[in-house]
This record gives C-alpha cells, sequence and structure tokens, in this order.
C-alpha cells in the first residue's frame, strides 16, 4: 500500500488537531499556540509551544497512520540514502508526542 505526500499531510493535521485538543484540556495548560508554519520554530522541529501554569513546554508532534501494529519507532534516519537525520536526533523540544490514532 503506497502513500501520497497530501496523506502524511492529513495525518499531521489530525494528530496535531488532536492534541492541541487534548493540552487545552490540561488543567495545568494556560495557552497553546502552532508554530508549525514559523520558519523559526521550523528549524528546530517545533510544533507547538505548550504554556502551563510552570513554564512553556516545546512540543514535537509525530503523527502515525499504522496505529494498530503496536510498534513503536525512533526515527534516527529521514532518508538514509541522502544522510538527512531523523526528527529526534534535531529537534529542540522539550517533548516528543507521537499520535497515535484509535
Amino acid at each position: 500500500m503506497s502513500y501520497s505526500m497530501n496523506n502524511g499531510m492529513q495525518v499531521a493535521k489530525k494528530a496535531t488537531s488532536d492534541i492541541t485538543t487534548w493540552l487545552l484540556n490540561k488543567s495545568e495548560t494556560i495557552n497553546v499556540q502552532n508554530v508549525e508554519h514559523n520558519s523559526n520554530y521550523q528549524k528546530k522541529d517545533i510544533d507547538l509551544i505548550w504554556t502551563t501554569q510552570k513554564g512553556d513546554i516545546l512540543v514535537e508532534i509525530k503523527g502515525d497512520r499504522w496505529h494498530d501494529s503496536g510498534n513503536f519507532f525512533f526515527e534516527t534516519h529521514s532518508n538514509f540514502e541522502r544522510g538527512t537525520p531523523g526528527c529526534f536526533m534535531y529537534t529542540e523540544a522539550n517533548s516528543v508526542n507521537r499520535k497515535v490514532f484509535l
């Protein structure tokens, strides 16, 4: 089964929406700011700034369309042939959320 870039973007949008809603419903949340389209945060691989009573938490989100496999993957290479590192190797986020769709 193959997936297009559009499929991947739909998974990412759904994951971001679900995680944002979840964070907004937590009692310690003051604000959740989406910075996915901010080039300064894109360079750092940060998707959200979650402001809590204790301060800001930088969040990276990865959506998963293979939610029922039971597997967890730590991406060390995004593109092995090109030598592109996986997001977990360079993100400056404090928290990484892997959204699993049920």
